[in-house]
């Protein structure tokens, strides 16, 4: 509703029929799907790491944002890649429902070659926003608070899947599951990125598929 009032004629992702959609940056069919992955990485990542980085003096490792450090490299890396192994399958097979490919991809609009590549890069940012949030700040946050593993695990699982209601039914029963997986390897690798990386991915091989 903010995006609206500060865009006219933005209706947000996933508005069918996107030809006939206001045009609000000349060349990006799928513009308005790329202002609304900038405006969440704004709000859900930039606006808390300001606070904590300028105003906290705190590093960004201290939200899980630096690389995972030397000692938990090959774990973190080595589990995003096992979890992306394991997943693919089941991610390819997702969209053949009715249900995903009414959903995904969120840019409704054809997407072939080099537009496909953009989106998808550009898609990126949607899952920095979401595990920056949830596996980032809200995790490391609550562990910066005194908060045990397991509770902070369960809290972000519990928004993540709060998040995904009224989703399709196999995306909203597995999105538990990827709160727990993604939270496990943001803790043990100490850092969201193998976490965003490995969830981009699977959500790539949705999109490839269901396009």
């Amino acid at each position: 509703a903010a995006l609206s009032w500060l865009l006219p004629g933005y209706v947000g992702p996933g508005a069918p029929d996107p030809p006939r959609r206001a045009r609000l940056i000349p060349g990006i069919p799928w513009d308005q799907e790329l202002i609304s992955f900038v405006a969440g990485v704004g709000l859900t990542v930039v606006f808390p790491l300001f606070i904590e980085v300028a105003l906290r003096k705190k590093p960004l490792a201290h939200l899980g944002f630096g690389l995972p450090p030397a000692a938990s490299r090959a774990i973190g890396w080595g589990l995003a890649l096992g979890v992306f192994v394991v997943f693919a399958g089941p991610f390819a097979l997702a969209p053949h429902g009715d249900a995903m490919r009414a959903v995904y991809p969120l840019y409704r609009g054809p997407l072939v070659g080099a537009n496909f590549v953009a989106y998808e890069l550009s898609y990126f940012l949607f899952f920095l926003a979401l595990d920056g949030l949830l596996r980032g700040v809200m995790l490391f946050g609550l562990l910066d608070w005194g908060v045990g593993v397991i509770p902070a695990i369960a809290a972000e699982t519990l928004v993540q899947a709060t998040w995904h209601l009224g989703k399709p039914l196999g995306e909203a029963l597995g999105s538990p599951v990827w709160g727990v997986i993604g939270g496990i390897v943001a803790y043990r690798s100490r850092s969201v990125w193998p976490v965003v990386v490995s969830h981009w991915l699977l959500n790539v091989v949705i999109d490839h598929v269901a396009r």
